[in-house]
């Protein structure tokens, strides 16, 4: 979406969708609008978090390098990444 164009028409739609699939009344534009907000920054901490795992180096797989960034987000945020699992 270009940076001049307002976003109420993305979050209307966003909202109109979510309504009709997930069935949820109790959601408003507002708090879907912050639970995407949410989501996105917890992403950018993770892939912060993951780097610096990466650049521990070793010989570790994905699955450790996960498991260990999904340790270490919990340890610097005080709570759980909720969009991974392992």
């Amino acid at each position: 979406m270009p940076r001049n164009c307002s976003s109420g028409p993305f979050w209307g739609r966003i909202f109109q969708h979510f309504s009709v699939h997930r069935g949820d009344t109790t959601r408003t534009m507002d708090t879907l609008s912050s639970l995407f907000r949410t989501i996105h920054l917890d992403s950018e901490r993770f892939e912060t978090v993951h780097t610096a795992v990466e650049n521990v180096g070793g010989d570790f797989g994905e699955y450790d390098i996960i498991k260990v960034t999904l340790i270490n987000f919990r340890h610097d945020h005080n709570r759980e990444f909720k969009q991974v699992s392992v």
